[in-house]
């Protein structure tokens, strides 16, 4: 929902895994969850991931293109009618258990950087040296884990000068049945979001005034999504026929029928 004018922006069914995705446009939403047999926001779970934060309601804040998905996990609890009370109560104490070490995290790791520190200083033993080294790398390892985003989507860009390219076709194959899975068009900065089932997969995309664009052969594991950029040139123009020519792999089938009974007629 977009929280300025209370509106229904997209609805989306979430795939066998669980997994969604929201390209949006900078400003305020609010998510609104529903499941049989489950109640949402979560009043159990209040922990924080690091590559993509749990959301218990209220608004996610958008504030900007380059990157404009909404990239969220949603814990929902089991009504009492799917779980026994006693498993509730265990889930409550061991929520609260990671809650408060999740919280207590940062100050330990500043409290072990400065006591071991001070060890150093005191007592310069190789044991505090090393106490001091490993502060120091759980620190940086997790400063990093927290700047690290998770990219979602795809984008679609002019070869030459990188522009984004909107309303570009982008169709997804999968590269064993050689079948079409499902299509996505390009939002106005050339990005696009397809949640798929792990796999090979090779995306063939196509604008017009551009060439058709084929990608190598991509494969997915379950943690993964479809975030690949595709480049496309400019279409080279048929001065006979003034259009864009296409790979004789991806012309319709009465297309290259008509060719070749041209062909035979001349002959």
């Amino acid at each position: 929902f977009d929280t300025e004018f209370s509106k229904l922006k997209e609805s989306q069914i979430t795939d066998q895994l669980g997994r969604f995705g929201f390209i949006v446009e900078p400003g305020d939403y609010t998510l609104n969850v529903e499941h049989e047999g489950y109640l949402f926001p979560s009043k159990l779970t209040h922990l924080h991931s690091f590559e993509t934060p749990e959301y218990l309601g209220g608004v996610i804040h958008i504030d900007s293109k380059k990157n404009p998905n909404i990239n969220v996990t949603i814990p929902m609890d089991p009504t009492t009618d799917q779980i026994k009370k006693q498993v509730l109560v265990w889930k409550r104490i061991r929520d609260f258990l990671l809650a408060f070490l999740e919280r207590i995290n940062w100050p330990m790791l500043v409290i072990g950087i400065l006591v071991s520190l001070w060890a150093v200083t005191i007592v310069p033993e190789t044991i505090n040296v090393l106490m001091l080294l490993l502060y120091i790398f759980l620190t940086v390892l997790k400063v990093v884990r927290l700047k690290l985003t998770v990219k979602s989507f795809g984008t679609v860009i002019d070869a030459e000068t990188h522009a984004p390219l909107g309303i570009a076709a982008v169709r997804v194959f999968d590269a064993k049945r050689k079948a079409m899975v499902t299509t996505r068009i390009t939002n106005e900065e050339g990005k696009f979001s397809a949640l798929i089932q792990p796999g090979d997969y090779y995306l063939i995309v196509t604008k017009s005034g551009y060439e058709p664009q084929q990608t190598g052969s991509l494969k997915l594991s379950k943690t993964e999504t479809l975030a690949m950029d595709v480049e496309l040139k400019k279409a080279q123009r048929d001065l006979h026929e003034g259009g864009m020519q296409l790979p004789p792999s991806m012309n319709p089938p009465s297309a290259q029928t008509s060719t070749e009974e041209t062909k035979t007629e001349s002959e």
